[in-house]
């Protein structure tokens, strides 16, 4: 709670980037995150076997021999929309994919269950556009957290971004409205999207605004 001159007080000292919190406010307000809280470590626990995965935060160097680096003793491969890369010992990657697109999501093959660990990283931003064309699109979520299928996407998606297949997971646009085992996205993971159309789209930032994008300086009013 905030008591004025006093401040706050309470248990919560602390804001964790992977939690969603409730703020009560008296009025109407904006809430105005400051700051550029660059070099963040990003962990992504992945079973043995295929993970589809994709990345929210990435460090300046986006090669596959640098993002993989720390699982190479246990990765097989990588596998992308239409590329892909395959590890070999005393060789290293070898394949067509050779960068990590942070627009796209990704197969991670990996023998054994082990931690991805990234370090120095970047925020990649709730802004971040998506051109997807009429089929599959294998894609990323740029947020850390989860969130509705249908806060997510925008309106101008609708009718035309009919299904969604996560790992494991599937949803599909019936009569207005997503059916399926897939209800919400999550930080972390890839996803394919089907459209009937080309179309491009931002995830809905209204729905987002909590999930900042960290790489730009904030804007303020004439008089701020």
């Amino acid at each position: 709670n905030y008591i004025v001159g006093t401040g706050w007080i309470g248990s919560l000292s602390e804001i964790n980037p992977k939690s969603g919190y409730w703020i009560q406010l008296i009025s109407d307000d904006i809430l105005l995150v400051i700051g550029n809280p660059v070099n963040r470590d990003q962990i992504y626990d992945l079973h043995a076997g295929a993970n589809l995965i994709s990345f929210y935060a990435l460090p300046d160097d986006l090669s596959i021999s640098n993002i993989l680096y720390y699982i190479s003793s246990s990765a097989l491969g990588i596998i992308g929309e239409g590329t892909g890369a395959a590890y070999i010992d005393g060789t290293g990657w070898v394949g067509s994919l050779t960068q990590i697109d942070p627009t796209s999501g990704y197969w991670v093959l990996v023998s054994q269950n082990v931690s991805l660990c990234l370090f120095n990283t970047d925020y990649i931003g709730i802004e971040t556009g998506y051109i997807l064309h009429t089929g599959a699109n294998l894609v990323s979520l740029p947020m850390v957290d989860q969130i509705s299928i249908t806060d997510a996407l925008a309106t101008n998606t609708e009718g035309i971004i009919v299904g969604i297949i996560g790992e494991g997971v599937s949803a599909m646009y019936i009569n207005t409205e997503w059916a399926g085992s897939l209800t919400s996205f999550s930080g972390g993971e890839g996803y394919w999207m089907l459209a009937t159309e080309p179309i491009y789209f931002t995830y809905n930032n209204n729905r987002l605004g909590r999930f900042i994008s960290y790489s730009k300086t904030p804007v303020f009013p004439e008089g701020y």
